[in-house]
């Protein structure tokens, strides 16, 4: 007898993409260009990944290492970086001058800073039109996160369906959605490892098609990921450890996950070796990266004070620290909310589990201690100096999905909208502020973002407008992510 309730499914997965999608380019239009965290990198490498091309990408004579781009995508329109009072309209006279030309003397011309898929991709969408490329490379990095999600959700079995979206949904409100819909590789970095251990682990789980069509995600997921940054590749590495530990008596038995795991381990081991992000690992930030001087304290005193201080990494990506530039910075409305919605969505998920479930949590745990004192052991600096809560970011979403893992459907249905709705109040604040920021300033104060705004984009609908849609569909999707994990099964998504 056919399941009528598969049409039921596939709407709320098509609803869920479309309040995903309208979610991340509420956010893409949040912001002016060269607004997300060090633009003036990558834009210019967007610009360029393609190679020189007139108009788009030129030499400078007598200086190899510099490029000629749009001014639109140069520092020529960051005037508002670092003044949150000061809206976007302070580049206007810049946006307006489509001859005008910027150089740039740092980008990934070489393909060694970075890994080269995000900028040869997103490259693609660069027109003439610097406006609309931007917006356009914005949705795009968007989509291709809700789009990993939305497959992990329609392929793997119904008890990890929890773990497909949850753990990126309560943890990116404001900093993870603010890169989500940004020109920043950190928002494939970010979701390309998440989406890679769940795959693999799936597969084990699955059979025939189901199976070669996760291995093909978990690929995916891996090219996303490692292709976006180096320490993704180092999440993506450690990705695979943790599918294949919790797999561990089916290594031989399931070879198509097991290949899929070595190859995408191999991939990304190679993507990291050829970075220059890789000097990170053995010889700490370069000073370029960093703010203020190395600290002069023995490496005990230093790894002490760091580990005190270590928690606002984990809450800073919860709107604790200003996203952007590091500039624009949060009511504490959000971040109260927002740690309160995960902490007590950790509390009623997490269960005793197996062994090697227990051992993958451990190390996925572990890492978020281990890694950014390591970076700042070896780079001589303190927390707030040079690993920002971005970076951690791809580890915790991992860890808050094993969590989920360990006991999959247990929420209430008041329990699961007390914590959609609170992220949507957190969400919904977050967004008018990201607005308000670059609309008028924070000097201004009124809930109507287009009364006497000072800059928006060229396009009929307001900023107003723009919030509104954007809150409502983050809402949905909230609520629709969150259904999920309601231990009722009659209000699941069935098979």
């Amino acid at each position: 007898m056919p399941d009528r309730r598969r049409p039921r499914r596939a709407r709320w997965v098509v609803g869920g993409v479309l309040a995903g999608l309208l979610t991340t380019l509420a956010w893409a239009l949040s912001a002016p260009l060269a607004s997300s965290p060090d633009d003036n990198f990558h834009l210019p490498s967007i610009w360029c990944s393609h190679g020189y091309a007139d108009d788009r990408c030129e030499e400078v004579p007598g200086e190899p290492d510099a490029r000629s781009v749009p001014a639109q995508a140069s520092v020529a329109v960051t005037c508002y970086v670092f003044n949150p009072l000061q809206s976007a309209a302070c580049a206007d006279d810049v946006m307006s001058d489509t001859a005008a030309r910027g150089v740039v003397e740092h980008g990934n011309w070489d393909q060694r800073d970075y890994p080269p898929v995000y900028y040869w991709l997103t490259g693609w969408f660069v027109s003439g039109d610097e406006v609309a490329s931007v917006v356009m490379i914005r949705a795009f990095t968007g989509a291709v996160v809700i789009g990993l999600s939305a497959l992990l959700l329609l392929l793997v079995p119904i008890g990890m369906r929890p773990a497909a979206g949850v753990p990126l949904l309560v943890s990116s409100v404001p900093l993870g959605l603010s890169i989500l819909g940004s020109t920043n590789p950190s928002a494939w970095g970010i979701a390309g490892p998440a989406a890679l251990w769940l795959a693999l682990h799936a597969a084990y789980a699955s059979e025939g098609r189901r199976r070669q069509a996760l291995c093909g995600v978990a690929v995916v997921a891996a090219v996303v990921g490692a292709g976006a940054r180096a320490d993704a590749c180092l999440f993506s590495a450690m990705a695979v450890v943790l599918a294949m530990i919790l797999n561990w008596g089916r290594l031989r038995s399931q070879l198509l996950p097991t290949v899929t795991a070595v190859v995408v381990l191999v991939f990304s081991t190679v993507l990291f070796l050829r970075t220059a992000q890789a000097v990170a690992v053995t010889s700490g930030l370069d000073s370029a990266q960093v703010e203020g001087p190395a600290s002069g304290m023995s490496n005990l005193e230093l790894t002490l004070a760091n580990l005190g201080q270590l928690p606002t990494l984990w809450t800073g990506f919860l709107g604790t620290t200003p996203i952007g530039w590091l500039d624009t910075p949060m009511p504490a409305v959000v971040s109260f909310l927002s740690i309160a919605a995960l902490t007590v969505f950790l509390t009623l998920s997490w269960r005793r589990a197996p062994r090697p479930h227990q051992i993958a949590l451990a190390l996925s745990g572990a890492a978020l201690f281990v890694y950014p004192l390591y970076i700042l052991g070896r780079s001589h600096l303190t927390v707030g100096q040079g690993v920002q809560p971005r970076y951690l970011l791809p580890l915790a979403v991992i860890f808050i999905g094993l969590v989920v893992l360990t006991g999959g459907a247990r929420l209430t249905r008041v329990q699961a909208w007390v914590i959609a709705g609170a992220l949507a109040v957190a969400h919904a604040v977050s967004l008018h502020v990201q607005l308000r920021r670059y609309v008028t300033g924070l000097d201004v104060s009124n809930w109507n973002l287009d009364r006497k705004h000072e800059w928006w984009w060229d396009i009929a609908v307001g900023p107003t407008v723009v919030w509104v849609v954007g809150s409502l569909a983050f809402a949905w999707l909230a609520f629709t992510m969150l259904r999920l994990c309601v231990r009722d099964r009659a209000l699941q998504p069935t098979e």
